[in-house]
Order: structure tokens, then C-alpha cells, then sequence
């Protein structure tokens, strides 16, 4: 409970925090739809939203704050297919894709999540789910002014799956 209200402690504070925030909640709503373009009523479950805000503490931090105990902390969401897992931790990458970019934290698009899947279906659904959020990250972002770095997602699942070199995946992409 402490570290959720921290998490709403700082969103009061941050200006910077708190739209980053309202942007990723955006982007959630907007990569939610359905192929066919309806959007469901998407609400936050409240394990989600909970562990959203007891996260961004220690995912927003920032180098010159004293405090990193936030950072040394593991959080570990166990919940059956279909609970929602998913959903809360792309919401801290949107969090983060939004509060790094308002920083200016990189002068070029980087790095800022790996996720690990071990097994290949759901690396492929996972996939699609990430840069559905992407594009609904970059959607947001063009609506606040935001051009420059759009969000971007890539993937790896081994050479069975995907090429490993430019010229394979422009065979595939031309057939």
C-alpha cells in the first residue's frame, strides 16, 4: 500500500510524470482495439492499475533522486492466462517510453525494455501486442506535436522463425 501511494504521491508532484502517465493510458485505450476497430470498454483491473503505480516510483527514477530502494525491488505478477499480466506491464513501458522521451533522455530511439517469452506462440502474441502499443504510443505522441523517435518495438525468436539477415527478411517481405 505504501508503494502505491508513492506512486500517486508522485504523479501529484510530477507534471512530467503525470502526463506521461495519461499518455500511456492513451496509448493502452487506443492498442486495445479489436482488429475489426472497436474499442472495448477498457478499464483497469485493480491489480494492474496497482501494480502500475507501485512500479513507477522505482521505473521513473531519476539519478539525481537519493532515494533508490525503489530500484532494487523485484516484482513478480502471477496471475492465470487472461488475467491481465500483459496489460500492466505495458503500461509502465508506456509510462517509461513517454516519461524518457519528455526527458530528452535519448538523442536517438534506444532501448528502454526487454521482455523474454519461452515459448514461441505466446512470443508471437506477445509480439503483437507490443507494437500494437507502439503504434498507439506513436498515434498519442502525433497527437501531442511529438514527431521526432517515434516508439518502435522489435523482436528476435530465433532463426526459425525470423530471418537474421537483411536480405532474407527483404525475400520474405517481397514475397
Amino acid at each position: 500500500i505504501k508503494r502505491m501511494e508513492n506512486g500517486i504521491i508522485l504523479l501529484q508532484n510530477s507534471t512530467l510524470a503525470a502526463e506521461s502517465f495519461r499518455r500511456a493510458n492513451d496509448a493502452i485505450f487506443c492498442s486495445s482495439a479489436s482488429p475489426a476497430g472497436k474499442i472495448p470498454n477498457f478499464k483497469w483491473k485493480p491489480f494492474q492499475i496497482s501494480f502500475i503505480l507501485m512500479n513507477l516510483p522505482g521505473v521513473l527514477w531519476d539519478e539525481k533522486d537519493s532515494n533508490t530502494s525503489e530500484r532494487e525491488i523485484v516484482d513478480l505478477a502471477w496471475f492465470p492466462t487472461g488475467g491481465g499480466k500483459t496489460e500492466a506491464y505495458l503500461g509502465l513501458i508506456a509510462t517509461l517510453g513517454f516519461y524518457r522521451h519528455s526527458k530528452s533522455v535519448d538523442s536517438l530511439p534506444s532501448v528502454h525494455c526487454i521482455m523474454r517469452y519461452t515459448l514461441r506462440l505466446l512470443t508471437l502474441n506477445q509480439g503483437e501486442r507490443a507494437t500494437r502499443l507502439m503504434t498507439g504510443m506513436n498515434l498519442i505522441a502525433r497527437k501531442h506535436g511529438i514527431t521526432e523517435n517515434p516508439f518502435s518495438v522489435g523482436m528476435w525468436i530465433g532463426s526459425t522463425a525470423t530471418p537474421n539477415k537483411l536480405k532474407d527478411a527483404t525475400r520474405i517481405l517481397n514475397e
